[in-house]
């Protein structure tokens, strides 16, 4: 179990806690629209890059990215579809934040004794302060265009992007 347990809390911290991934108050997502929502969902997660086998043994969460985009989607699915994802944020200039287990759990870490030490010795005293630093409504008018344009051309994934509103994960 306890084998079990460091595992799962690594691929699940790696998914959401790298630097990188931003943090939202309640106060940010109220009255977003479909393409903040996703916005969020892209900013707020991040993958893991391994073998095959390493997929299969995190249960393709290292794909964490396309699991909060696509929730419903089987596991599964979701190496096929991460290509897609990327190119469209390359597109879009949206961060797509992915790196092997080692780094992303260094940065974890990292994070985490960032958050925790109080401002006098290096800590953060306002953790939301990360996502105003970005212009989020230029990027989430930036997403909803890449799936408006992206469905009149029927590419497989940004019609998912349209099929899912905001929900769930």
């Amino acid at each position: 179990n306890l084998a079990r347990n460091v595992w799962s809390f690594t691929i699940i911290f790696c998914g959401h806690f790298p630097e990188g991934t931003h943090e939202f108050s309640e106060e940010e997502t109220e009255n977003e629209s479909r393409g903040q929502w996703y916005y969020r969902q892209l900013l707020g997660s991040a993958n893991l890059t391994g073998s095959k086998l390493f997929h299969v043994l995190a249960g393709n969460l290292s794909f964490q990215i396309e699991h909060h985009l696509f929730p419903d989607l089987p596991a599964n699915r979701y190496a096929e579809i991460s290509t897609e994802v990327q190119e469209i944020c390359e597109r879009y200039g949206i961060p797509y934040n992915v790196g092997p287990l080692g780094k992303q759990f260094g940065s974890v870490v990292k994070k985490i004794c960032r958050l925790a030490l109080p401002d006098s010795i290096g800590g953060r005293k306002d953790h939301a302060a990360v996502t105003r630093d970005h212009d989020r409504n230029g990027f989430a008018g930036a997403v909803q265009d890449a799936t408006a344009h992206s469905v009149d051309r029927r590419e497989p994934v940004a019609s998912f992007f349209t099929a899912k509103g905001p929900g769930s994960a």
